[in-house]
């Protein structure tokens, strides 16, 4: 059976896609939607329509849930395709054969001077990683498993009595849609789960300390918890000079390599180990304009960074694809979402688009947009986008809810006395945020309540790092870096990098790489490197 628009003549198969107006013409429900609150009739052309009243009308009602049910009897159809596509498609094997070679090649290069010594280690490391690579197979077994298929495949096979009565049938689809809301839930996290699972494993590395000839095992750890900073230990290892801009963002590549940007909007990718400027990458010149510059480093090496309206996704040998962004304001930042591989703008107008991770395509943008300038974004998880803007709120909204075109509800939390300048996601409850007038704050993500105000701090942070669950780092502009626990108001450890021998400038940018050392971004075109 099909239904016809008698607007456009347009065929649906669901009368669902179409409204009845008062006068009793169907039109499609998009026709509705773009319509103003009053209209005159599009099909009699003699009378006014309010367009509340259509949506109020009990049969339309019916159509509205109707279309939610049929939409998330699509959305947990694609969600189980997608759970079923990493179970086919899952091998951790290169992952662990990765660490094993790395294993193996750390042995030829000590093997002259602690060959039996070596050869035990290695053994047994390999024996652990093997060991470790089971552990984690059976977590994600145990994950497939828990898994309750059939019943969420008797979900989706649709079981109504056509003959009930309007009203009964209404409640019958609410009734099954919130069902299946919560089977949508429960399979969302589940895929959750396993994504993060599966990305902890990819960042599994072994410490390649090369000054120290024992082995160690210790970060062999799911999160890379660094279990101590020493900051006691830690000594200025060089300078690497990449021209006379100050370096205002950096990101790092999976071979390791830096990739920063310059106040003059010049994007340099930077070999810290030999050390070496590998290439320079120069944009156009006519498009400079001042403010922050901002850069992000995808998860398959692609660089994104922004001027004034336009998106720009580079790979790492500098080809671009440029995009014009047709909004009243021009970017203010940009993030990814590294697991739906999203690209999410800011603007200074206060909108928010949604791009695919190429930034050839739009998503979403244009409906959702603030009353203030876009300062700054944090993916929490796959779905919610913490944001902040010119004030001293802090912004949840499901980005979901903006590309599925339901209505994005916007949460606020709030106890800043300053703008929120920075946000860094702590753990899968918890994130920390930080003013502009250095205080700082753990929030918790369902509760909105915020757990632990920090003690204010004298200087602007430049940047927030995560440790491990419970503590992280902060990067002042002076040159102090401090450890923080969640547990407590005061910070654990402090370090001052500026000393007589260290006279490069401000710190626009710092951060603890995988392999322990701590890389600062300066003015005057510096890059300095802690070990």
């Amino acid at each position: 059976m099909s239904f016809e628009c008698e607007l456009c003549f347009k065929i649906w198969h669901l009368e669902c896609k179409l409204m009845t107006l008062t006068c009793g013409y169907v039109v499609c429900y998009d026709h509705l939607k773009q319509l103003e609150d009053h209209f005159e009739c599009p099909i009699c052309r003699n009378h006014q329509v309010d367009k509340h009243a259509c949506f109020s009308m009990n049969k339309n009602q019916v159509k509205i849930k109707q279309e939610k049910y049929y939409q998330t009897i699509e959305n947990l159809k694609n969600k189980l395709t997608e759970f079923d596509s990493i179970q086919q498609h899952l091998d951790l094997e290169p992952f662990f054969t990765k660490l094993i070679k790395k294993v193996y090649s750390r042995k030829e290069e000590l093997i002259s001077l602690y060959l039996d010594k070596i050869s035990l280690h290695t053994d047994q490391m390999v024996e652990q990683i093997n060991h470790l690579k089971i552990v984690k197979q059976n977590e994600l077994n145990n994950l497939f498993k828990s898994l309750e298929r059939n019943q969420l495949e008797d979900l989706l096979v649709e079981k109504f009595d056509k003959k009930i009565r309007l009203e009964d049938s209404s409640r019958c689809f609410e009734a099954k849609s919130v069902v299946l809301n919560s089977k949508m839930k429960m399979l969302t996290d589940k895929v959750s789960q396993i994504n993060n699972l599966i990305e902890n494993i990819k960042i599994i590395n072994l410490n390649e300390n090369k000054n120290d000839l024992k082995f160690d095992f210790s970060n062999f750890l799911v999160n890379l918890t660094f279990t101590s900073l020493n900051f006691d230990r830690l000594k200025f290892e060089k300078n690497i000079r990449v021209g006379q801009n100050s370096i205002w963002d950096l990101g790092v590549l999976k071979s390791g390599e830096l990739v920063v940007i310059t106040e003059d909007e010049t994007i340099k990718l930077v070999d810290i180990q030999n050390p070496v400027l590998i290439k320079t990458i120069k944009q156009r010149p006519e498009c400079n304009v001042t403010g922050r510059k901002r850069i992000k480093v995808s998860r398959h090496d692609q660089i994104i960074t922004f001027i004034k309206d336009n998106l720009i996704v580079y790979d790492k040998n500098g080809a671009n694809h440029t995009i014009n962004i047709d909004t009243p304001g021009f970017i203010s930042f940009v993030e990814i979402c590294e697991i739906t591989d999203r690209i999410i703008t800011g603007h200074e107008c206060g909108n928010i688009n949604i791009w695919t991770i190429n930034g050839d395509k739009l998503i979403f943008g244009g409906c959702f947009k603030d009353e203030k300038k876009i300062v700054f974004l944090k993916m929490f998880d796959q779905s919610r986008l913490l944001y902040t803007t010119k004030s001293n709120l802090i912004k949840l909204v499901n980005l979901e809810d903006l590309t599925n075109g339901s209505f994005a509800e916007i949460e606020s939390f709030i106890g800043h006395e300053k703008n929120v300048i920075l946000l860094e996601k702590l753990n899968e409850k918890e994130f920390v945020s930080c003013a502009k007038d250095g205080s700082m704050r753990v929030w918790n993500i369902e509760s909105k309540s915020c757990l632990r105000a920090f003690e204010s701090l004298n200087g602007l942070v430049v940047s927030i790092q995560k440790i491990d669950d419970a503590r992280f780092l902060t990067f002042g502009n002076t040159g102090i870096i401090r450890v923080w626990n969640k547990g407590h108001p005061k910070c654990e450890e402090e370090m001052n990098i500026v000393n007589n021998n260290y006279k490069a400038g401000l710190i626009h940018f710092g951060k603890l790489l995988s392999s322990g050392d701590f890389v600062f971004c300066l003015s005057k075109g510096i890059i300095s490197i802690w070990k």
